[in-house]
């Protein structure tokens, strides 16, 4: 299916043949044109990447966490394939005053838990 009009998008979203990987190509392509300098693309990533820090941050209030060292795991297709993704994050979580440490990438959330679980352990001894 090759969109021509924006209102097009609605449907095939919500209707339409694609899938959430297909889908998933139209957040590849608003990053390709971001960092090639694609003022409108930037601005949609901006805000994307600041509503997740937005998240981060909410949970570190609601735990009470020391913003100085949050085991953060990341997960999912961008933060794994797009290290220009992951850097725009990880940026915005420091202009939040959030430092992740540990920060371990990883495919499967599972795993990331279990990664900050044994670095915590081998810190604590």
């Amino acid at each position: 299916m090759r969109l021509t009009d924006p209102t097009q998008l609605i449907s095939a979203v919500h209707g339409g043949p694609w899938d959430r990987m297909r889908l998933a190509t139209l957040a590849e392509i608003i990053i390709q044109s971001a960092d090639e300098g694609d003022a409108i693309a930037r601005e949609i990533l901006t805000r994307q990447v600041a509503e997740l820090a937005d998240c981060v941050t909410a949970a570190v209030n609601r735990l009470r966490m020391s913003r100085e060292a949050v085991p953060l795991a990341l997960a999912g297709g961008l933060m794994v394939k797009s290290a220009s993704y992951r850097q725009r994050f990880i940026a915005q979580l420091s202009e939040a005053t959030i430092l992740a440490d540990p920060l371990v990438v990883v495919a499967e959330p599972a795993e990331g838990a279990l990664r900050l679980a044994a670095a915590f352990v081998a810190g604590t001894r």
